[in-house]
């Protein structure tokens, strides 16, 4: 079981789920059948997606003999593949279930998941950060499209919300494609100072309200904080992923502060949970993440 929780990097759940949840309340959902079949259809695709990233790159961690389960033959290709299946399969027949408004957003997400996962390197060099942060964006506002359908659940999200996010997980996702080689860190640093801009999107709709702008100072300053201290040192391929989690770990603080910005103060105050959502993937990760 082990195995199969690393492989299907169960310490980033936590953050889907409060993508999902943030979304939900962001429009007045509530917690019914449709919601719950659609949070499950989410998961499904994402640990899915997982999955298949590792399939997809398993000669690459063998070569660099990294300990994960499909390298050290924990778990076979073939049984892999099946569970693939299995959860891709399951999240579009949940999504039936649920009712049309799921069909597209389900099928949008598993098709930047497969173009992301099985493209060739060099279109996923070009074009693979901005599918992760379309990717991303769409967990985000997943919740609502299930519970208003595409035009009304858009128009009550606003874009605000999802351009923040999408642009947040934009630049991170160009500072992971440094991994390989290693970067110089005042440039990393210039990925992670893009990221902690993201949030004035939220401008973009209305007005914010006015603990938005300190508290998204202090976001910035914990997330460039590792990043600027090391700013003059080049940064191999073991700082940059350091680098990278860091940012992924405090990828729920952006969700927090979408909800922070509403004004409204039911959501000002759930905003806060965004922290043990981070203490939780920060815990997770120790404990099932490979190697």
């Amino acid at each position: 079981m082990r195995a199969w929780l690393q492989l299907a990097r169960i310490a980033l759940m936590p953050t889907i789920l409060w993508d999902f949840y943030v979304g939900l309340i962001l429009v007045g959902g509530i917690f019914e059948r449709t919601t719950l079949l659609a949070g499950a259809a989410l998961l499904l695709l994402y640990h899915g997606g997982m999955m298949l990233n590792d399939l997809r790159d398993v000669q690459e961690d063998m070569e660099a003999e990294r300990k994960r389960p499909l390298v050290d033959g924990r778990i076979s290709k073939g049984a892999a593949t099946l569970m693939i299946l299995l959860f891709f399969g399951g999240a579009i027949a949940l999504a039936e279930l649920a009712g049309p408004h799921l069909r597209w957003p389900t099928l949008v997400l598993l098709v930047l998941i497969l173009i992301y996962d099985l493209a060739g390197s060099g279109f996923r060099q070009q074009l693979g950060p901005a599918l992760l942060a379309a990717a991303r964006s769409l967990s985000l506002s997943f919740a609502a499209y299930a519970s208003l359908g595409f035009d009304s659940g858009l128009a009550e999200l606003g874009y605000g919300p999802v351009g923040a996010y999408a642009l947040y997980f934009l630049f991170a996702s160009r500072l992971a494609q440094k991994e390989e080689h290693g970067v110089q860190g005042v440039n990393g640093l210039t990925f992670l100072f893009m990221a902690s801009l993201a949030p004035a999107v939220l401008f973009y709709d209305s007005e914010v309200s006015p603990i938005f702008i300190p508290v998204w100072i202090c976001v910035a300053l914990y997330l460039l904080r590792p990043a600027f201290q090391a700013r003059y040192e080049f940064w191999g391929p073991d700082k940059v992923q350091a680098m990278v989690r860091h940012a992924l770990g405090s990828a729920p603080l952006i969700p927090g502060l979408v909800l922070l910005a509403s004004g409204e103060t039911h959501l000002m105050l759930q905003s806060v949970l965004s922290i043990p959502v981070c203490l939780s993937v920060r815990f997770l990760a120790k404990t099932w993440a490979p190697e």
